[in-house]
């Protein structure tokens, strides 16, 4: 009775179950794993956070154990050219296995695009069969055709609204095209998780991330002095469009909302990042993330050269002073916008790859002391261990003319 009851909450989707740390002499600890590193596991246990030795854990288990896996599973799945809608059912049913319950319906709703009359994704989405087409069950109790509620969601007022382990979309367009926009996301979100939290040390996101995406330019509500896709702080979500079928900077803009959810939940206020680097780091994993929709091979430091381009050609620089000190509204600016994201790039790329990684580290340092509201050019000199900008300037520039693109 209980594995069916599972079984059916599992379909439904709903939020995932708590982590299970097996420690020694057979104790268990249950709750949301919060980060794991090679000393110790800290784990949410209701209110409290607890750190735990890795040496005392014999096992882990639970949804945010394989996350991992699953975002590798995801992105192959995606990325196969021959993608059955029977992979999508055994990934979502491998989800319902692992717990995560959130991206189930997600996953059975990719099986019907690959086949509509698939009988095992219609069953679990609660569809009836009606004569030679399937009904479908929308609002409060009413019912439509499969194909009248596909038109139906082509537009805002009439969105999907779906779930992902992290995110929260309402979305109109073509179902294809919003799937694969939300697993982009899920891989935007692991990309990073990899590349900062092991230094960093901010926590699992626990809230969803709103994500609205429309279906076209027209209707976008964009905001002043910014003409395409955003994190609005104000609402705390993401706003992007459709665009040739893709949304448009989806991969950069949640870059910002993984960057505001970390900090802000990490510590437990509204945060205050300095404009270049959050620019910085998003056009920089934006740079290291390529492949065909919904499947990004993450790559990082993988070179963005219209950036390092634009840099070195640009007819007035603004030296590292400036760019330490740009703030979120530099880059709505109706001159210079170009020339603050090429900056804000290379910056980044340089620190964390500049002499063969040497600065990495303190890059680092400068992003966890951001994430405490410490971001000002006086943090940044003292997690590089600087008294002056002028040598550190001097080797940027170098950097940049030996990455440039040769014209």
């Amino acid at each position: 009775m209980l594995c069916a009851l599972l079984a059916l909450t599992a379909l439904a989707g709903g939020d995932p179950p708590p982590d299970t740390l097996h420690l020694d002499r057979g104790k268990t600890v249950t709750g949301i794993i919060l980060r794991v590193d090679a000393d110790e596991v800290l784990i949410s246990e209701g209110s409290r956070v607890k750190s735990y030795k890795m040496s005392e854990v014999q096992s882990m288990e639970g949804p945010r154990v394989a996350y991992a896996e699953y975002v590798q599973r995801l992105r192959q799945h995606f990325g196969q050219a021959d993608a059955s809608a029977d992979d999508a059912v055994a990934l979502a049913e491998w989800c319902q296995e692992k717990g995560l319950l959130r991206d189930t319906e997600f996953l059975y709703l990719r099986a019907l695009c690959l086949d509509q009359d698939h009988e095992k994704a219609r069953e679990a989405l609660d569809h009836t069969r009606r004569g030679d087409g399937w009904s479908v069950k929308i609002g409060n109790g009413g019912r439509t055709t499969w194909d009248k509620l596909l038109e139906r969601r082509l537009e805002m007022n009439e969105a999907w609204e779906l779930s992902s382990f992290h995110f929260d979309v309402e979305a109109a367009g073509p179902l294809p095209d919003i799937l694969a926009a939300m697993a982009e996301m899920e891989q935007v979100y692991a990309a990073y998780f990899e590349l900062f939290q092991p230094t960093v040390g901010f926590h699992e996101v626990q809230a969803a991330i709103p994500a609205h995406i429309y279906p076209g330019r027209d209707g976008f509500p964009s905001q002043s002095n910014f003409l395409d896709a955003y994190f609005d702080r104000a609402a705390r979500s993401l706003r992007s469009y459709f665009t040739e079928g893709l949304a448009s900077r989806i991969q950069h803009e949640t870059v910002h909302a993984v960057m505001y959810y970390t900090a802000r939940e990490w510590d437990k206020k509204e945060p205050n990042l300095s404009g270049w680097l959050e620019e910085g780091v998003a056009t920089y994993i934006d740079a290291s993330l390529d492949g065909p929709p919904g499947s990004l091979t993450f790559e990082p430091g993988k070179l963005d050269e219209a950036s390092f381009r634009d840099h070195r050609d640009a007819e007035k620089k603004d030296d590292m002073t400036r760019v330490l000190n740009y703030q979120a509204s530099d880059f709505g600016a109706s001159t210079g916008q170009v020339r603050r994201y090429a900056e804000s790039y290379t910056l980044t790329h340089f620190l964390l790859h500049g002499d063969d990684g040497a600065r990495a580290e303190a890059f680092s340092r400068f992003l966890a002391l951001s994430y405490r509201g410490q971001g000002s050019m006086s943090h940044f000199k003292k997690a590089l261990d600087l008294r002056k900008l002028d040598d550190l300037e001097e080797e940027w520039e170098l950097y940049v003319e030996e990455h440039a693109p040769k014209d």
